[in-house]
């Protein structure tokens, strides 16, 4: 027997807000090297109907999707059985796993700990990171709202990734970091360079150490009332409450000028999130990602049927109509 299969096999968790890079990084690692050791895949999705098992380029991967919910919630018992699945059929060395942008990260370490006690297991799990993607450009804005399930991300973080940080000069990248500093962890550390010249699989790596080392402050830890998974009032939210989402069937060619339609519209009734594909002029699809104001639309590959995902506090199905009506045209 491989001595690799009497260790217990490596949950690590891509966490963060809507829209912050979460796939982005995931997709990364599997550039950077990932695929040299056996890895399955675990893609949470609050919407209904999934997006982002399509963007992930999971080469040889085992990769299982979980939509219209969250794991460390309404899903805990599916992602229980799925982790069970994957372990028994793929005989992976690591589970990488992306939640919902609005999992509470307190609440996602709880299930894992669960499935980690679940009998039966062919292979024992454990947890060996958990990484939150951050994106540097709207941090300040965003801590300002303070919106519970980001506080709370920020705030029971063990490493943070700022993502588009080539976006900001310096002055606004150090606004960005004293921002989260305020409420991180005192010792959590945040990584600020460009993704460009970024090695994920050494910020995984970091990541590893900085789970280990808070798992050790806690065990010295005397006062229980700061164990990391109650650090913070967030952790105990439903953070999904108050966001709901629809699925669209987007109709006829969306142009730039339909495109930018949708974008205002998006804008007006302050969607959090928006992603699918939209079919193009040319016969094909764009892949549309839009996150609080700002969207691209690029051609894909991908050969699916026409969707679209929109998440937000007060999704206005009414307002988007047109985006299946083809008589728009």
């Amino acid at each position: 027997m491989d001595s690799n299969e009497t260790l217990p096999v490596k949950i690590d968790i891509i966490g963060g807000y809507l829209g912050a890079g979460k796939t982005t990084f995931l997709n990364k690692l599997v550039r950077d090297g990932l695929g040299a050791s056996r890895v399955a895949i675990v893609e949470n999705e609050f919407g209904q109907e999934p997006v982002d098992d399509a963007v992930i380029e999971s080469p040889g991967f085992s990769m299982r999707t979980l939509a219209s919910g969250c794991i460390c919630c309404s899903l805990k018992v599916g992602f229980m059985d799925c982790i069970a699945d994957i372990v028994a059929e793929c005989q992976p060395d690591r589970i990488l796993i992306e939640p919902t942008g609005l999992a509470s990260p307190a609440e996602l370490e709880r299930t894992c700990q669960l499935a980690m006690r679940m009998k039966g297991l062919a292979r024992p799990v454990r947890v060996n990171s958990m990484t939150a993607i951050v994106d540097a450009t709207d941090a300040v804005e965003m801590i300002d709202f303070e919106i519970p399930v980001y506080m709370s991300q920020i705030e029971q973080a063990h490493l943070i990734v700022l993502s588009h940080t080539q976006e900001l000069d310096a002055a606004q990248l150090n606004e960005a970091v004293a921002a989260i500093r305020e409420h991180a962890k005192p010792q959590v550390r945040i990584i600020t360079e460009p993704w460009d010249s970024l090695d994920a699989l050494e910020v995984l790596a970091l990541s590893e150490q900085a789970y280990a080392d808070d798992l050790d402050h806690a065990e010295d830890a005397d006062d229980h009332d700061h164990d990391r998974a109650h650090d913070h009032g967030h952790g105990h939210h439903h953070s999904h409450e108050g966001f709901s989402s629809i699925v669209l069937k987007p109709q006829g060619a969306f142009d730039s000028q339909t495109v930018e339609r949708l974008n205002t519209a998006l804008r007006e009734q302050g969607t959090s999130r928006a992603k699918g594909f939209l079919p193009s002029p040319d016969g094909g699809l764009l892949h549309f990602e839009y996150v609080n104001g700002r969207s691209t639309a690029e051609p894909t590959h991908y050969e699916g049927p026409a969707k679209l995902i929109v998440i937000g506090a007060h999704v206005d199905a009414a307002a988007l109509a047109f985006v299946e009506d083809a008589s728009r045209l």
